[in-house]
């Protein structure tokens, strides 16, 4: 407002950056749409529109994202059951997997990547003309006017998600109320009043996913923090009132879906560690105090002359003091995660081992156990 003042008062409202849309930018929404100072509406009117339909741009591929995650779930349900599983637990745990991959594809690293510059060529610019065909190369501050604001645009539609099991339930009970007195058959009867199944899995992968977003994306935008426990009670009260009003009797589910979720958490952890010293480390938006080490140096003779390029930037930021908390949790981390991974990778060798040594074990069932030592390395 204060700009716009000057700027006014000048008779022009051009700016250091350069031209009216930088006095718009600094004059603010609510000053523009107040015209204040006088004649800045009219000045600033295109440069509104502009911010207008790039505003409803950015809601409607939010929403198509959301709609997509609510379709990809609902369809991998359907695909789990066209594989025929061999019990329940197997099922929930292809439909847990499969749905939190690509939610987590579709809603935490596809924006990211989409404006990431790669610098590669594979089919075209970047990867296939879409991945890595971006402008951003750093965390710097458009990135998150441009990549982050998606994000948690996407965020926000996502938690509010479980009310829609809610609004489905209440649709059905429409359906029911229209179709009742015009459906006689006693097969189409019994279609329409027998209630569908309470998806455990499903549920657990899509808090899941929120939480990884929710972490990893944390560090530059603490807001998603307080969208986590917000969607954490809708999924609560919505899933108890669809578990205990709508859903037929469930199975007797084990603990195997709970141990998994836990045992993911630290990965979680482990990755907002890691992009949280490339946010802190990074100067011209967290500026700090950087800690002078000589043997952590890219100098010669440093410890790290012999590594790769790759290393040296992430050193750098990590020795920033506002990175060396999360830099101490990431060394942590990655230790017990790769003891975890050393553990699995022993667990499934001493059982082929053993598989090997029982000839009268069936094939199918030592096949079994090896995918399930596989798929279990980090929830295992």
């Amino acid at each position: 407002k204060r700009i716009a003042v000057v700027a006014k008062q000048r008779h022009t409202f051009a700016c250091d950056a350069g031209g009216a849309e930088c006095a718009c930018e600094e004059a603010g929404y609510a000053n523009v749409l107040r015209d204040i100072p006088e004649g800045i509406y009219e000045t600033c009117r295109p440069w509104l529109a502009a911010k207008m339909r790039g505003g409803a741009l950015a809601a409607l591929v939010a929403t198509m994202v959301v709609a997509i995650n609510v379709v990809a779930a609902s369809g991998i349900a359907k695909i789990a059951d066209m594989e025929r599983p061999a019990s329940l637990t197997v099922r929930s745990h292809r439909i847990m997997g499969m749905v939190f991959m690509v939610q987590l594809t579709n809603l935490g690293f596809l924006a990211a990547f989409v404006h990431l510059d790669l610098d590669v060529h594979i089919f075209g610019e970047g990867i296939f003309g879409l991945i890595g065909n971006g402008i951003f190369t750093d965390l710097v501050s458009e990135w998150y006017v441009v990549v982050g604001s998606s994000v948690l645009l996407t965020t926000c539609l996502q938690t509010v998600c479980p009310l829609l099991g809610i609004l489905t339930s209440w649709l059905q009970v429409a359906r029911r109320w229209c179709c009742a007195c015009r459906w006689r058959a006693r097969s189409t009867l019994v279609d329409l009043y027998t209630p569908p199944h309470f998806e455990l899995a499903m549920q657990h992968a899509q808090q899941l996913c929120i939480l990884f977003v929710a972490f990893m994306f944390s560090s530059g935008m603490p807001l998603l923090l307080w969208l986590l426990p917000m969607c954490f009670g809708l999924f609560f009260w919505s899933d108890k009132y669809i578990l205990l009003r709508v859903s037929r009797v469930p199975p007797r589910y084990s603990h195997d879906l709970a141990s998994w979720v836990a045992r993911l958490i630290p990965c979680a952890l482990w990755l907002h560690s890691m992009i949280a010293i490339w946010v802190y480390g990074q100067a011209d938006v967290v500026p700090s105090h950087r800690v002078q080490c000589g043997i952590c140096s890219g100098e010669e003779g440093g410890m790290l002359s012999s590594f790769s390029a790759l290393l040296q930037p992430l050193a750098n930021r990590a020795l920033a003091a506002s990175a060396l908390p999360n830099a101490a949790m990431a060394v942590v981390l990655t230790v017990l995660l790769a003891f975890r991974l050393l553990h699995a990778l022993l667990r499934f060798g001493i059982r082929c081992g053993l598989g090997m040594l029982s000839p009268w074990q069936p094939g199918r069932q030592r096949k079994r156990q090896t995918v399930g030592v596989l798929g279990g390395a980090f929830s295992g």
